[in-house]
């Protein structure tokens, strides 16, 4: 993988957590009738991590890199997750 792959892999990151947070946003009335807090973050976790590995697959599909999308969710996912718990 070469310096500009690595460049397009950050940007297309970061228009997929933009995605992925404007998609929890759209969400949030429906996940917030989940009536337990641990499956509503898993769940709140799940929509961020899928929608944002989708939008990063795409967009590096159409530039011709090639990554694994369940590596892609499996990583997303566990930052959330990690990130999530340090907030509080």
């Amino acid at each position: 993988m070469n310096l500009m792959q690595i460049v397009l892999l950050v940007l297309f990151s970061v228009v997929g957590s933009y995605a992925g947070r404007y998609l929890q946003g759209m969400f949030a009335g429906e996940l917030s009738r989940i009536s337990s807090n641990g499956m509503r973050n898993l769940a709140s976790a799940l929509v961020y991590a899928l929608s944002n590995s989708v939008v990063v697959f795409l967009l590096a599909s159409l530039a011709g890199i090639g990554i694994s999308l369940l590596f892609w969710f499996i990583l997303i996912l566990a930052f959330e997750f990690f990130f999530n718990g340090m907030r509080g």
